[in-house]
């Protein structure tokens, strides 16, 4: 018994139950073999049906009359036709009733069974995909090592290119599928939730047939995207926020709120894609973290790269940098200077211009520049040593690490 007609037995009665609400007559489904599958009277299940055998032979419709089938046993007057699954035979439906009452309803039921086991077809394999999809996104994106056969086996089965380069975006939803499952009690919602959110991120995106894309968990989307070269990603990276927030949008209209969406750099052949994925996964928690950080994020926005800097700079550093600067941190005049020396550098190191932002005298923001100078030995006259110095102000905690 083939993948078709194992689907078909699974589905037999939920058909008959569709058809029958629409339909004054009893039917019934047989398989292949001759052995009903879903009828109206659900204690013939399971028994053989001999016309159903003929009707295969014979690969047409049959009419069984009342005198027909007075000597035949399971067999009720009606009529028997053939029914077709990717251009070859799979079962039978059977009409009940009068054939000459029946019989103008042939056709149009067969047609109708034929479209609904299609549909129920084309659905359970974008099921089996979808779930193929979340296997490799953890198979590739969590697994410490990964096996070049079983990476090949899921490129095959995917129908993806392999040797390109690929970008990553991750799409954090947060709680939204859960509250949402909890709201409606159904498994099926999730599913058909998921399928439209999936629809949406390829669509906004743009629809390649190679991007993949999928749940890793039920907070979490992914996106794997191939990327020509180093100009459509740039490409991609200039339209990212608008996409996102596009994106954002369109979520919301399935009760999918408060999102986070960040994508990592461009790497070549899937193999690297983990790396790509673990870049836009720091974004994420950093915004998720960050009270500042805006909700779409990615390392092409200098914005960004200027406030992860101080993450990169390890706590031995930052310990050493804050004893340099002890002096000034304890000193009682500790705000007003530093405040004083910031406006001074975003004025562009202009002393007159400071002094007017400020509502001071330029002599005294002299005077409180020079006091900066004694506390901390740096220049405020260099660029270096006070683009070091306003980094460290306005970026660095001191709280954060210990120092002495």
């Amino acid at each position: 018994m083939g993948i078709a007609i194992e689907e078909l037995v699974q589905f037999a009665q939920k058909v008959v139950k569709a058809i029958t609400k629409i339909l004054p007559f009893s039917i019934s489904l047989s398989d292949k073999q001759g052995y009903i599958i879903g009828d109206t009277n659900q204690s013939r299940i399971g028994t053989l049906h001999t016309p159903s055998i003929e009707v295969i032979k014979k690969d047409k419709i049959i009419l069984y009359s009342k005198v027909k089938v007075s000597t035949m046993d399971n067999v009720l007057p009606g009529v028997a036709v053939p029914l077709y699954f990717n251009y070859k035979i799979v079962g039978v439906l059977g009409i009940i009733g009068d054939p000459d009452e029946v019989e103008p309803y042939a056709i149009l039921v067969k047609k109708y069974v034929e479209l609904m086991w299609q549909e129920t077809h084309q659905l359970k394999v974008k099921e089996m995909k979808g779930r193929a999809v979340e296997s490799f996104l953890q198979y590739v994106l969590v697994n410490k090592e990964i096996s070049y056969t079983r990476l090949n086996h899921f490129i095959s089965y995917l129908g993806f290119e392999d040797n390109i380069n690929w970008g990553c975006i991750v799409i954090d939803v947060g709680d939204s599928l859960m509250e949402n499952m909890e709201h409606n009690k159904l498994t099926l919602f999730l599913d058909q939730i998921k399928a439209s959110l999936i629809n949406c991120t390829k669509l906004t995106f743009g629809k390649n047939d190679n991007a993949i894309c999928g749940f890793l968990t039920i907070e979490k989307m992914i996106l794997l995207l191939p990327i020509k070269d180093n100009g459509e990603y740039r490409r991609l990276m200039d339209e990212f926020h608008s996409k996102s927030s596009h994106l954002m949008d369109l979520f919301n209209s399935y009760d999918v709120s408060d999102c986070k969406i960040t994508a990592g750099s461009m790497y070549y052949e899937m193999k690297d894609i983990k790396r790509a994925y673990q870049e836009a996964e720091e974004l994420r928690k950093f915004v998720g973290k960050s009270r500042t950080c805006p909700a779409i994020v990615t390392y092409y926005d200098w914005d960004i790269l200027f406030k992860l800097l101080p993450n990169a700079i390890s706590t031995d550093v930052q310990s050493i940098l804050f004893n340099r600067l002890k002096p000034l941190y304890q000193n009682k005049a500790f705000v007003a200077l530093t405040t004083d020396f910031m406006t001074y550098c975003e004025s562009g190191m202009n002393i007159s211009k400071a002094a007017k932002k400020l509502y001071i005298h330029r002599n005294t923001l002299i005077y409180r520049l020079k006091k900066m100078e004694s506390l901390t030995k740096l220049r405020t006259n260099n660029f270096e040593h006070c683009t070091m110095l306003y980094f460290i102000l306005k970026h660095l905690n001191p709280e954060s690490v210990s120092y002495k």
